[in-house]
């Protein structure tokens, strides 16, 4: 009884109105549900509020983002995110010269108030992806870069090495290897791995911003912008479901790596999970959601080429489904 209560609570004080009480209403007409049913809900429901965040929660309007002004320490709680897509401006223009113009007004303005030399690099692909991350707004994507060149001369994430964080590396909770079939550096996360009652919070933040740049540069060695990002969420238990470890990672990706994530893999997820995925996604942005896909066991081959997978995995993921 206590678990229903804390599980109830759960859903409809964490999701958008209506939608955890439908989420209650699901649990309830699924009669007894085991431990780990109730787990792999909880954690589903748990990951999505998360995705959703970074259209609500974690993403203010542009008028509570002006009242926030800039991060004075580069932490990544001192974030001002792109506006929701809602408050987006639209035109009739053509899109690809509109944008065209609007990267070059960025590239002009940020140039000017950037010194040069400094992370991240100002160039049109720079200009361009803030200016996507923030929805066309031009002046949103201007003030992005500034924040970021800020928060990258405070936290210096470039010139974390294996070394600092060999510890998170031993556990093989995470790292990165191979490329998906569209050429872009995969990051893998085992969730199985990853027990957040041990986790010291910053070692496994450094740990993601780490893999997070060597992706993005053994991407940017072959010409490819965005990594593929894949949980393995075979092993998971209620110590794997570390929600403040993974607000932290979107708040990374929004603020300071926006347009870096090509695709979210979650990979052998229990069932429980995608059936709320399912619930949640017509709450989340479009843009986000189709970003995430669920693979079964045996499919990781269709987005990963076999030869790509970490040698670990090589028997278990290029199997073929059975049945």
């Amino acid at each position: 009884r206590s678990q229903a209560w804390q599980l109830a609570h759960v859903l409809l004080h964490g999701l958008p109105a209506g939608v955890g009480a439908l989420a209650v209403l699901l649990l309830a007409g699924a009669g007894p549900l085991r431990r780990s049913d109730l787990v792999a809900g909880v954690l589903g429901i748990g990951l999505a509020v998360v995705v959703q965040s970074l259209a609500q929660e974690v993403i203010p309007s542009k008028s509570a983002a002006a009242d926030r002004g800039s991060p004075q320490n580069g932490s990544v709680d001192d974030h001002v995110s792109p506006p929701l897509p809602s408050e987006c401006p639209s035109n009739s223009e053509n899109r690809e010269d509109q944008e065209r113009r609007a990267v070059e007004e960025v590239l002009q303005r940020t140039r000017r108030l950037l010194t040069e030399g400094c992370s991240p690099r100002v160039d049109p692909s720079c200009c361009r992806r803030f200016l996507r991350g923030w929805k066309g707004d031009i002046d949103g994507a201007v003030a992005g870069i500034q924040r970021c060149a800020r928060w990258r001369s405070t936290v210096r994430p470039a010139t974390i090495s294996a070394e600092d964080v060999t510890a998170e590396l031993a556990t093989g909770k995470g790292y990165v290897h191979g490329v998906d079939r569209h050429g872009q550096a995969v990051m893998w996360a085992f969730a199985g791995r990853h027990d957040k009652r041990s986790r010291k919070l910053q070692e496994s933040v450094h740990l993601i911003l780490y893999c997070l740049e060597k992706a993005i540069r053994l991407g940017e060695e072959r010409g490819v912008e965005k990594i593929c990002l894949v949980f393995d969420l075979s092993g998971f238990s209620s110590a794997s479901m570390d929600y403040e470890l993974v607000r932290e990672l979107f708040v990374l990706l929004a603020n300071y790596y926006p347009e870096r994530l090509g695709q979210v893999l979650l990979w052998s997820a229990p069932s429980v999970f995608s059936a709320f995925w399912r619930v949640i996604r017509p709450y989340i942005d479009p843009a986000t959601a189709a970003k995430v896909q669920f693979v079964a066991r045996g499919d990781l081959g269709e987005h990963i080429d076999v030869g790509e997978h970490p040698a670990e995995l090589r028997g278990r993921a290029g199997m073929a489904r059975q049945g």
